[in-house]
């Protein structure tokens, strides 16, 4: 599989770490919990209720925070646009561990390794300022 600037992935763990340099401000996975809790929940009130029109909601409330971040704080293009498989199963890891509070750490040591291995010369120069790739 390859994103949308046609890298290459071989597995889910090479796209993982692409993933998360691609969601390194926190921000940028704030509005993503923000928006995949608020899909969750439309979808729950579609399935519980007799409001089914909330379904129609959930790819607007799931999608625009999330792109937002991209956009405006990330500076890049949503990961879903090249590689939607390997996206929503990293989209659902990354929440899983928002929730058991462990994204951050992981974040610092996908960036951290990013720093130690050799810079392609695509990256931008701001990752030596902040520490982060867009």
């Amino acid at each position: 599989m390859e994103d949308s600037e046609g890298r290459e992935f071989d597995s889910f763990e090479d796209f993982w770490e692409y993933y998360v340099l691609e969601h390194s401000k926190k921000i940028t996975r704030q509005l993503h919990f923000a928006g995949a809790t608020a899909a969750l929940a439309c979808a729950a009130t579609a399935i519980l209720t007799p409001h089914k029109w909330t379904a129609f909601l959930i790819p607007v409330v799931g999608y625009l925070p999330a792109w937002i971040g991209h956009f405006v704080y990330e500076e890049n293009v949503p990961a879903t646009f090249g590689n939607p498989i390997f996206s929503a199963r990293a989209g659902m890891k990354m929440y899983r561990m928002m929730v058991e509070g462990t994204m951050d750490a992981e974040v610092e040591r996908v960036v951290d390794d990013a720093m130690a291995a050799p810079m392609p010369p695509d990256i931008r120069p701001n990752m030596m300022t902040d520490r982060t790739l867009h």
